[in-house]
């Protein structure tokens, strides 16, 4: 482990020693009004889909269009600009 891992950990460690150490919660259903937390429906109250947008399935295959329209071109763009490679 480097110095720098070796600070994280130890920063890490700290706060979950404190008890304020947390990691996000996963949400189990598409974010609405409502979804399930840990096996639990609960109230959305810090949503920012307050136009329904997440759960729209024309802009979901739009996104996935240009996602994979973009993977496509970062894929060949590293032929042409050439790519890093680590020496060690």
């Amino acid at each position: 482990m480097d110095k720098l891992q070796q600070y994280l950990k130890s920063e890490l460690d700290a706060l979950r020693e404190k008890g304020i150490f947390s990691l996000p919660r996963e949400l189990e259903t598409e974010q609405k009004a409502t979804v399930v937390i840990d096996g639990h429906e609960v109230i959305t109250l810090s949503s920012n889909n307050y136009l329904g947008l997440t759960v729209n399935p024309r802009l979901k295959e739009l996104a996935i269009q240009a996602i994979e329209a973009l993977w496509r071109w970062f894929r060949l763009s590293s032929y042409y600009r050439g790519h890093y490679v680590d020496a060690q």
